[in-house]
């Protein structure tokens, strides 16, 4: 074999995936930051933003979780169809698209149809009847880019991540030019830069020749082998989501301009968080579920407890400098126009106490990840659970004494509390891991010496990651392949493997 056929090391793939995510990540977030900075210019702290975050947080609850849910579920099921028959990894795609499309259409009429019941409990009700009819098609349109989404990784493609910058950008541009600004106008902005960003996934998913016509039916074997298991999945996700919500809701009754400041607060906080868990999520997955699939707990572990370390102290390190600089990144990115120093201290004290969740936080997604590429749904949705549960005690504990303060407190403790959970959680997948290798050691044993396989394949010729986050490719497949499906996939497993 020559040595540019020879596949790459998991170090490199990891390194050679984070780059490019970071490239297009940078893009998506540098243009969600340009509208932070005009939407702060413009309108400052103060009702109108607080009624429109409100409304985009509620808008958006639902869909925000399918993302994450796709790329747990689907990628290594559709790898598994393609490598049994192609014509059965495309009906599962079509069946997939056609829910998709179903799915969000009903929470898109739910959305449309909430201030009936929201509006009057949360005593918003004029604004909830502006905000969330218009922004209804969001969900249908996010509904689509996840599971779109997740269809382009599956075949080794990630400008969809550079995509997710066009609805800042067009509300950007329309805060920049419209004489006057209302609720109802940036609603509509916002929900039209969400319809392009689902037309340009889909573009580019066609592009790459994976968009078969959707099926209204639920036929295909793909089905069964998600398994209930990742009903687990969805709840944890939901919770985690609802915190989202939950926060904004909290905040919206603590007064005027609070909403705003927890929304200018967690956009600062997105800035080291989102970016390093989506780069660690998506880096880390396919090299976890190689070694699952070589059968070795032992480097298993030492990767993941490697990797937990290094990225809570990548935390620690970020979270202090953040922490020292925030005063000053507020005031630069925000304070023009109608964003005075006022504001500015407010969103700083908000920032500080939130970026104590960071190392914490960073550790916990390597332990996620470990326990999604074993398919440990459940320790998911316990930790989920864990979370939305302690986040709603802490919040009416802090926030009504602390403020805003009070509820980015309450999310540094939460996800601490996490992370203890999801460690629980691995020691006891791992404790099932290195039983079950053990109990196979004898049968092992006594095959016979010219025996072609091997209970734990040498380093040489361990599978190799792609330098795709999410699927590994197989040594004969070139990382930019149209043929996307050949590859296994990250998080796959065998259904029938008799662990628990």
């Amino acid at each position: 074999m020559s040595v540019a056929s020879m596949p790459a090391s998991p170090g490199r793939q990891v390194a050679r995936s984070m780059a490019w995510l970071l490239l297009f990540s940078l893009v998506a977030k540098g243009a969600g930051f340009v509208k932070e900075v005009i939407l702060a210019n413009r309108l400052g702290i103060g009702p109108l933003v607080d009624d429109y975050v409100l409304g985009f947080s509620w808008a958006t609850w639902i869909p925000s979780i399918l993302p994450g849910i796709a790329l747990a579920t689907l990628v290594p099921v559709l790898a598994t169809l393609k490598r049994e028959s192609a014509i059965e990894a495309e009906r599962m795609v079509g069946e997939v698209l056609g829910l998709t499309l179903v799915a969000g259409c009903a929470f898109g009429l739910l959305t449309a149809l909430a201030p009936l019941v929201t509006g009057p409990l949360l005593g918003s009700d004029p604004s909830f009847r502006t905000s969330l009819p218009a922004m209804a098609i969001i969900t249908p349109a996010m509904c689509l880019v996840a599971t779109a989404s997740a269809l382009l990784v599956a075949r080794h493609r990630h400008a969809n991540v550079m995509m997710e910058a066009i609805p800042a950008l067009l509300l950007a541009i329309f805060l920049l030019q419209a004489p006057s600004l209302g609720l109802a106008g940036m609603s509509i902005a916002t929900a039209t830069g969400y319809v392009l960003y689902a037309a340009a996934v889909v573009w580019l998913l066609h592009r790459a020749g994976g968009l078969p016509t959707p099926r209204f039916t639920l036929s295909s074997r793909g089905w069964r082998l998600i398994g209930r298991g990742s009903l687990a999945l969805v709840f944890g996700s939901l919770c985690s989501a609802t915190v989202l919500v939950a926060d904004q809701t909290q905040a919206a009754v603590l007064g005027p301009g609070s909403s705003a400041t927890l929304s200018f607060a967690n956009r600062i906080l997105m800035l080291p968080s989102v970016m390093l868990s989506m780069l660690i999520a998506r880096s880390m997955l396919p090299i976890f579920s190689d070694l699952e699939r070589a059968r070795d707990p032992a480097g298993f572990d030492r990767l993941v407890w490697r990797f937990t370390v290094t990225a809570g102290a990548l935390g620690l390190v970020a979270s202090t400098v953040f922490w020292l600089a925030t005063p000053t990144l507020i005031s630069t990115l925000f304070e023009h126009g109608r964003f005075t120093a006022a504001d500015t201290a407010a969103t700083s004290s908000a920032v500080r106490y939130g970026i104590l969740q960071l190392p914490g936080f960073i550790a916990s997604i390597v332990l996620v990840q470990a326990l999604l590429s074993q398919r440990r749904f459940i320790w998911v949705a316990i930790s989920g659970t864990f979370n939305l549960v302690s986040k709603l005690a802490l919040n009416a504990w802090l926030g009504s004494r602390m403020g805003v303060d009070g509820i980015t407190l309450a999310t540094s403790i939460a996800l601490t509390g996490s992370l203890f959970v999801l460690g629980i959680g691995y020691w006891q997948m791992h404790r099932s891991m290195v039983a079950t290798s053990a109990s196979s050691a004898p049968s092992a044993s006594s095959a016979s010496p010219t025996s072609s396989v091997s209970p734990t394949p040498s380093a040489p010729s361990a599978p190799s990651a792609p330098s795709a986050p999410s699927a590994p490719s197989a040594p004969s497949t070139s990382p930019g392949s149209a043929s996307s499906l050949d590859s296994p996939a990250c998080g796959e497993r065998d259904h029938e493997d008799p662990r628990p």
